[in-house]
């Protein structure tokens, strides 16, 4: 049997991408989304999910970008002297590799972000990370205990399999070899898990209909997890947020008919974690 969680990261990052991802749901495919808790769209964020019955809501556990949950002297080798973040995986990495970076901090802030989203009246159902920075040496034990304590069933191990899309930059094939280096062996049994299979890191941000489609129809059996990024550009996506991604794009691609058909022809089953 071939199932399919379509996953939508980054939602709470602003206003557009919330309204992406709430119509990727309603009249697309997406099943799922991972809230990053520690933004100023909070609340809003809060009260869009309470329209949104039956979306499976996931954790985006973050190390960069905004500001921590806990108070910045509580997590000082993770923050700048501003009390922010630091603002980029890459100085992140730098400061992480240089051991400047204390574990029990990040065990600390990550608690504190899936504790908002519970004391909130949310009950997650995954866990994954901005950047994916939970499959770092030290890091994936921290995840997976928080998912245990928190009776959350499911973490994110994104090893992407199968083919390279064509036209995958050399950049984002590096990346995909990283993180399938990166990744642990998970256990097959337990009350924490991960998909079988794991799709979208090579098209992050830039994941179009045929993109899609072709996706849809290589689907192999099993349980597998789509990662996306859908959104509606808005001005603070705009100014702060520069990426490259078409999140519109995306937001399109997972409305569309034809995916919708297709998954329909192929007997794809959708499903949350």
């Amino acid at each position: 049997m071939k199932r399919l969680l379509v996953v939508a990261d980054d939602l709470g990052l602003t206003p557009g991408v919330n309204e992406g991802i709430a119509s990727a749901y309603r009249n697309g495919i997406l099943t799922s989304a991972s809230w990053l808790t520690n933004t100023a769209h909070f609340h809003q964020t809060l009260a869009l999910l309470k329209d949104l019955e039956g979306l499976g809501v996931g954790i985006h556990l973050t190390l960069v970008g905004g500001r921590p949950v806990l108070s910045p002297d509580q997590v000082a080798t993770l923050t700048t002297p501003e009390g922010a973040f630091r603002g980029s995986w890459r100085r992140f990495l730098a400061a992480w590799f240089a051991g400047r970076v204390r574990v029990e901090e990040i065990r600390a802030e990550w608690r504190a972000q899936v504790a908002r989203a519970v004391e909130a009246g949310i009950r997650p159902a995954h866990l994954d990370s901005h950047q994916h920075l939970h499959v770092l040496p030290g890091l994936w034990s921290v995840a997976w205990d928080l998912a245990r304590e928190f009776g959350v069933s499911r973490v994110r191990l994104p090893r992407e399999s199968g083919p390279f899309p064509v036209g995958t930059p050399l950049s984002r094939r590096m990346i995909r070899w990283v993180l399938h280096s990166l990744c642990p062996i998970p256990p097959v049994e337990g009350p924490v898990r991960c998909s079988d299979h794991c799709f979208g890191i090579s098209q992050a941000g830039h994941l179009d209909l045929p993109g899609l489609l072709s996706l849809l129809r290589g689907l192999p059996e099993g349980d597998s997890e789509l990662v996306t990024h859908p959104g509606f550009p808005d001005a603070q996506l705009r100014r702060e947020y520069r990426w490259g991604y078409d999140w519109a794009e995306e937001t399109r691609a997972l409305t569309s008919e034809e995916a919708q058909r297709e998954v329909a022809r192929l007997g794809i089953s959708l499903g949350r974690h």
